[in-house]
């Protein structure tokens, strides 16, 4: 049995400036921020490792704060 290499996959140009406008921030309450820590962390690509882009590491305050939004968003209804 022979292997044969993975195909190449190339980003579309759009998405690859996405990407490259690092890092990314948190969205909490329709707000996005970065993290208060100013803390980021690299995002891999599944397919094959390689970083994507620095995300910004949400804290517990953070956490705290986007479940508090979820909660009122889901109260508030549609």
């Amino acid at each position: 049995m022979t292997q044969t290499a993975a195909p190449q996959h190339q980003l579309l140009a759009a998405t690859q400036a996405f990407l490259d406008s690092s890092p990314k921030k948190l969205l909490i309450g329709g707000e996005w921020m970065g993290a208060p820590s100013g803390e980021t962390f690299p995002a891999l690509n599944p397919a094959t490792g390689a970083p994507l882009a620095q995300v910004a590491l949400a804290g517990e305050a953070d956490v705290d704060r986007a479940v508090q939004a979820a909660r009122r968003a889901l109260e508030a209804g549609p």
